[in-house]
This record gives C-alpha cells, structure tokens and sequence, in this order.
C-alpha cells in the first residue's frame, strides 16, 4: 500500500505513469532504434533481452566493467539501484531493497557463479569473486525464490565468467595498474587473461591477477596502514562443444586473500586500539561443471558445484571486557568504572577473538526448459546442496595471556545442511501484448549443529536438529505496450531459513530460532524512448517482511540470534541512460527504501526503520570518448554515488549507545586515458574529493570506527592481443 505521506513515492509514482503514457501515445521506434545495443540477461534461467524480463533487473558488461576500471563487486554497487556491499577484512554482505538483516547470519541475498551457488551457510559471507576477465553481472532485485532458492530475499547477484572465444582468433588482454592512497601507502595489479586453446569446437581460457592491497588505516598495535595486504585469483574454464546438441563447460577458481588488520579506526581516523592476534586470511577452491542438450524445443542443463573454502576471522572484543570486569573484579582495565581494586599486574585491555573457518559445500541443479507451441515458455528443476561448516574458535587476554587461568571464550562450531528443493516456471503468451507467468518452489532444508564451546571456564554445548520446509510462488503479468516499452505487475516471495545459535545462552535465549518470510508486491516499467536514444527502467514495491531473524547482543557478551516481529517497506528504484551520440551518454540511477517495525521488539522500537538501510541512494555517470589526435583515442569517465547515512538499532541490554547513525556516503571517481594501437592508458582518482564519511560507528559492544578509503590516484595500463 503507498502511503500518503510518502511525497518521494507519490512523485515516483507519477514518473511511472509519465513514462508508460508516454509509450502509449508515441509512435514506435523498433525500426529505428540503432543506439542502444541488446543486452541479453538469464534472470529467468533462460536467455532473454532484458527489456523483455518483466522484473527489475541491472545488468552490468564487461565493457562497463572495464570503463569504471572495476575489479571487485564494490565497484560498481553505484550503477545498481537499491544495492549496498559493505566490507570489512575478507568479508562481503549484500543488501538488496533494504533486506539486509544481520540475524542468523544466513545470506539474504542469492550470490551465483555460471548458475552455481556460491552462499556459504553459517557464516553469512559468499565467497569473494574478483571482476576479473567477466563477460556480465546481473543484479536480480526483489525475491527470487522460486528460481534461485533459499537466500535471494532481497534479490540475487549472478557472476558470468568469459567464455574462451572459439573462434579461431586470439583474444586476450594484459593489465597492470598501480595505485596510492592519500595517507596511506601504495599497491599494484597484475592482470592476465585469454585463450591458451582455440578451436571452432574447444576452448581453454586462463584469467589470473595479482594484487598488493594498499594500506591506510593505522594501528597502535601493528603500525601504519596495517590493513594492506595481498589478494590473487587463477580461473581456467574449458568449453567443449561436443557435438550440434550436446555440449559441457568445467571452471576451476582458485583466490586467495591476506590482510594483517581490519578497517577499523579510532575517531576522526586515529590509530586503532583493536588487537588481532591472527591476520585475516581467506583461501577457496571453487568447481562448475555444467552440461547443456539443446533438443530443438527442449533444453536440458546440469549444474554441479563444488567449494572448499578456509578462512581465519580475527576481531577484538573490546566489549567483553566488561563481563569479564563482572565476573573477575579488579582484571580489566575498567576496575576504575566498576569501583574495583586492581587484582591482576598487568590488566586486560582487549579480548582478541579468532574464528578458524572450514566450508565444504556440493550442490546440483538439474533443470529442464522448453516451449510448448508459441505461447508457452516453461522451466521445471531440482536442486540439491550439502554443505558443512566447522570452525575451532578461541580467545586470549591482552596484553598478557597469562592474566587469567582460564580462557573467557573458546570451542567448536559444526553445522551440517542439507537442501533438497523441486520448482518450475511458466510463462503464457496470450497475445503479443499480454503475458502470464506464474512460479512455484518447494523446498526442504535439514541442519544438524553440534557446537561445543567453554566460557569462563564453564563446559556449553548446543546439539540441535532444525527443519525447514515451506513452498513460495511468483505471479506476474507483464503487458507490452509497443515493441519497446512495457509494463508488468507481480508478487513474488522469499524465504530464509532458520538455525541454531553458536553459543548456549543458559536459557536467555532459544536454542534455535525460525524462518523468515517476505512477500513483495511490484509494479514496474521499462523501455526505450526518444527515437531509441533514451533508456529507462522504473519499479514501485511495497514488501511486508515477517518473522525477521536479528542479531542480539546480551549480558554474555556472546551472539545470539531472535526472530524480531515484522518490518513494512516501500520503496521506489529509477534507472535510465540517455545517448547523446555514439561518443557520449549519462546514466543515472535512484533508489528510496521507507522501512518500518510493525511494533515494539527487544531491539527495535515501533516505527525504526530498518538497521543499516538508508532512505535514498543516487548515482550518476558520464561516459564520453572523443580523440586526442587522428591516430589515439580519448576515453572521459566520470562516476558518482551518494548514499544517505542509515540508522543502527541495538536496544534490550543497557547499552549507553544503544543506537546510532552513520554518515552519508558521497564518492567522485573519474578516469581518463587514450587508445592507440591495441593499447591503452588511463589515470584515475577514486574518491577524488577525499570525504571521510563514518560507514561504521560505535554502538553498543563495538567501539571503533569504519571511514571511507581516502583519495585514491594512480595509472593503468592495458593491451589487448
């Protein structure tokens, strides 16, 4: 329901309706459309041109990839409406229309690799996959969980790896580039990719890069800039097309990541007082192989995934110093606050705190399409995932270990899934205007947790049996008001499973906790307009959000996780680009998301709006190529985003800074180079107006600060072969 005090979505409101009329009542222009290319997607598990998928949907190139000298998903969030990456150390968390809830820490966003899932279960974070060598990434926004399964609430993420050409034709590319940071220190890449074998039907393609991070947060305990660190990737993918029907792809990925601190820093950017006694360290090996019969009307694809990840968590606790000063009176630093005499020589200053992570995680998908008479386009699947997840975790004191015979936290974590889930898709033409797609998906999920940890020396253990099963559906009718310009309906639902804790509260707290359920309602256009010149894609939704799974700090100072009532949202996304000529175009996008808790919970009080979710988010872009001679060509590259701060909520425990605002967002990057003779050369500053806007602040248990990475500057240099 669109609320009447809403004045952003009454104004988007009427953009929609502008934009829809205006396809009715001008003439079409098929025939003379020439500016804009045809951008195919597989939103809907099968190729289509993305004007014709009746939902919102981004669909990044390689060739923008290239122009905004992006190489991780970061890069590009600005040309993505209502989509948010925020990281920190090895770790990525999506947020897509706002559904970005830290509870449980399952994904509420679907992350995909050439159709594989890539997700991990317990700890929150899909894999890291580099913007290396990629031929398209498509952001799917609104639940996707009829065709993409558990996780895509707020929408799915799908990496497209470069096929090997098989054309007969080398095709490759060299890049280095290198880079320094204002108060910082300086890092490079290397980058190589192309085809090692090319027949007309078999290729091998090789991508690899190499990158020395820069570094410009400080430490009072490890120096300068001491979150630099080293990031690597090799990819292989092999395409056999074995016969006119028959054909198989295998890719291999190997990354590794190693980074000595984390982004955190004392106000204003001071030195950060946190202590990690382990480097950050993150090291996967990722498997697809794929097999496609093309049967005239009949498609039938096998995806088989395998990955095998470890990695190393360090954070510091500074906040549990405090539930040590309670139970250990005079051994912290805080004996002074609490009124205690000092008990121990050397007192605890911080609790580092290190998580070792092992992921193993095989999944299957087999799906079969096809197209009954004219009209009728369906997809029918199953998908199957197991998956295993063991992490070893400890704490120590310090600056001396020794402080305290005992240990305040260490254990073993295992969680073992199982998924198996059955859905199907279809989609009626009932006449060249009018289409019917109707979805479905039932899923069945089975998680063992078998955790054992001590705190303060006392022996906790959690052996706990969760199922999860339910069936979610898609419906959307789509009317094409000319052969450019459409506009569609639908409700679509998502869904993300329950779990158990980590750590047995003593009955504070449930032992497991419950799915969540989203439902979201849609209406949209998309198109071209203005003679083919003018490009543009408009979404209105409203999402009621149930059963949310929230992150709670309490009294032991441990994670704990709670189902936390029922959050309302609406939201508006814009997207267009205008073609001023073949050399130049802009683009901008707009995205406002108004949240709000139906009633008073532990954390959140009636009317909050959802944690870390701004309200608006903006960019715009401009892309000009002209030439600085007659021989050497000129590329001008301008990007700029602004996201409005967002709002933390973590009532229920007494916490002097239980709520907290971050700063709004705003980054200039710009580029500019020259092509000649199959190489180019360009000069970038990112973050060109050096803001340092607070992404991150202290509230409740954590006491430091996430600011943006400073004023960037530096060169890079390609050639193709």
């Amino acid at each position: 329901m669109i609320r009447t005090g809403s004045t952003i979505i009454r104004h988007a409101l009427n953009v929609l309706v502008a934009l829809i009329f205006s396809a009715l009542w001008l003439p079409a222009v098929a025939e003379e459309s020439q500016v804009i290319e045809e951008i195919v997607v597989t939103a809907q598990k099968r190729e289509q041109a993305l004007m014709d998928v009746p939902m919102s949907v981004s669909a990044i190139s390689a060739e923008e990839i290239k122009a905004m000298g992006a190489t991780d998903i970061t890069d590009i969030q600005s040309s993505v409406p209502s989509f948010q990456v925020a990281g920190v150390g090895a770790t990525q968390t999506f947020q897509l229309r706002g559904v970005s809830p830290a509870g449980s820490l399952l994904p509420s966003v679907g992350r995909y690799v050439d159709g594989m899932a890539i997700n991990t279960e317990a700890a929150g974070y899909g894999v890291n996959v580099p913007l290396i060598d990629m031929q398209q990434v498509e952001v799917l926004k609104g639940p996707q969980g009829t065709l993409w399964g558990e996780g895509s609430l707020g929408g799915t993420v799908i990496y497209k790896t470069q096929n090997p050409t098989m054309d007969g034709e080398t095709d490759g590319f060299f890049e280095v580039s290198a880079r320094d940071v204002a108060d910082g220190n300086s890092g490079y890449r290397v980058t190589l990719a192309g085809d090692v074998i090319d027949t007309e039907n078999f290729g091998l393609r090789l991508a690899g890069f190499y990158r020395q991070k820069a570094g410009w947060v400080d430490s009072l305990q490890q120096g300068d800039d001491y979150n630099d660190g080293e990031r690597m990737m090799i990819r292989a993918k092999a395409v056999w097309d074995v016969s006119d029907s028959f054909s198989a792809s295998l890719m291999w990925q190997h990354y590794e990541f190693e980074q000595d601190g984390l982004e955190y820093s004392a106000i204003d950017g001071g030195p950060s007082t946190f202590i990690l006694s382990e480097a950050i360290d993150d090291e996967y090996d990722m498997f697809n192989l794929i097999l496609e019969w093309d049967l005239g009307d009949i498609n039938i694809t096998s995806s088989t995934g395998y990955i095998d990840r470890e990695y190393v968590s360090p954070f510091d606790l500074p906040g549990f110093a405090a539930v040590t000063e309670f139970y250990f009176p005079g051994s912290t630093f805080l004996a002074p606050v609490f009124g205690n005499p000092q008990s121990v020589t050397t007192p605890i200053t911080s609790i580092p705190y290190n998580l070792w992570n092992e992921t193993e995680t095989f999944s299957q998908e087999i799906r079969v399409s096809g197209t009954t008479g004219d009209n009728f386009f369906w997809t029918v699947g199953a998908f199957y995932k197991d998956s295993e997840f063991f992490a070893p975790a400890e704490t120590e004191w310090y600056p001396d270990p020794n402080t305290l015979p005992i240990t305040a936290l260490e254990g073993q974590l295992f969680n073992q899934t199982q998924a198996l889930a059955f859905f199907a898709e279809g989609t009626y033409a009932f006449n060249d205007k009018v289409e019917l797609t109707v979805g479905a998906r039932r899923y069945d999920d089975d998680r063992d947790a078998k955790h054992v940890t001590t705190i303060f020396g006392g022996p906790t253990s959690i052996t706990e049996n969760v199922e999860n099963d339910d069936t979610v559906y898609r419906l959307v009718l789509k009317y094409n008001i000319d052969a450019d310009n459409m506009a569609y309906v639908s409700a679509s639902e998502g869904f993300r499973s329950g779990g158990t804790q980590f750590i047995d509260s003593g009955g504070l707290f449930p032992n497991t906790f419950d799915p969540e359920e989203l439902v979201t309602y849609e209406i949209g256009a998309k198109g071209v307009l203005a003679d083919g010149d003018l490009l543009y894609e408009v979404a209105l939704y409203s999402t009621e959000y149930e059963n949310i799974q929230v992150y709670t700090p309490n009294p032991l100072g441990v994670q704990a996780f709670l189902n936390g009532g029922e959050v309302d949202m609406i939201g508006v996304e814009i997207a267009a680009q205008y073609n001023v000529s073949e050399d130049l175009f802009f683009k901008m996008s707009y995205s406002n998301n108004d949240s709000e808790f139906q009633q008073d919970t532990l954390t959140h009080l009636k009317g909050e709006t959802m944690d870390n979710v701004p309200e608006n988010i903006w960019s715009l872009a401009a892309d000009y190529r002209f030439n600085w001679t007659d021989s050497i060509g000129g590329h001008f590259r301008l990007d700029y985003f602004h996201s409005d701060g967002a709002e933390i909520h973590l009532r229920g425990f007494g916490y002097l800074n239980d709520t907290a605002i971050t700063e709004d967002q705003k980054t200039l990057n710009v580029r500019i180079g020259a092509d000649f003779n199959g190489w180019s050369a360009y000069l970038f500053a990112e973050n060109l107006t050096d803001e340092d806007a607070a992404n991150a602040v202290p509230v409740a248990t954590l006491t430091e600060y996430i600011y943006q990475q400073p004023r960037t500057v530096g060169i890079t240099v390609r050639t193709s072969f």
